[in-house]
Parts: structure tokens; C-alpha cells; sequence
């Protein structure tokens, strides 16, 4: 499902338009990402929990040369419950 799709799901359900609910995702999304950069770990009841992880600096060797590679944060998603029981049925 696309970001498109979402949204005119939503704006349905919600009996608003699609701007409506294309920024209400848009800040959602934005929350989550500021949460994840602040490395906090983000819980959504029903749907799981998205843990940031930090990845310290290191140096590879690319092509024969040392190259310092920056700190970087990834995100690991733990699916709750709920989801795992509705996933299941499909």
C-alpha cells in the first residue's frame, strides 16, 4: 500500500478530505522520526515498537584506503501482538 492509498483510506474513515489526512500522516511521520534521531524508542499500542538503533563510527577499507565512516542510527521493528494475530489470518 502506498503513501496515497493511506491516505484516501483514512480521509474516508475519518470523513475528511485528503489534505487533511496527508498532513496528519506527514506530522506522524515527522514525530516519529524526531523521536527515532533523539534515540528514543517509539511504541504504537496495537502495532508494534520501533527501537532506534546507534551505529558508532568505524573505519572500513574501501579500495585499499581507510575511510572513517560516520555514526549512524537504523530502526528495528517489533511487531506487537495484535498485528502478529491479524498477519497470521492472511
Amino acid at each position: 500500500m502506498d503513501n496515497r492509498t493511506i491516505n484516501s483510506r483514512l480521509a474516508k474513515r475519518l470523513n475528511m478530505n485528503t489534505k487533511e489526512t496527508s498532513s496528519i500522516t506527514e506530522q506522524l511521520v515527522s514525530v516519529i522520526k524526531d523521536s527515532l534521531s533523539d534515540l528514543d524508542k517509539v511504541a504504537i499500542p496495537g502495532f508494534g515498537t520501533f527501537d532506534p538503533v546507534k551505529e558508532d563510527e568505524y573505519i572500513d577499507i574501501i579500495d585499499g584506503h581507510k575511510v572513517l565512516m560516520p555514526p549512524s542510527i537504523s530502526v528495528k521493528f517489533n511487531p506487537g501482538t495484535q498485528l502478529k494475530k491479524n498477519t497470521r489470518r492472511i
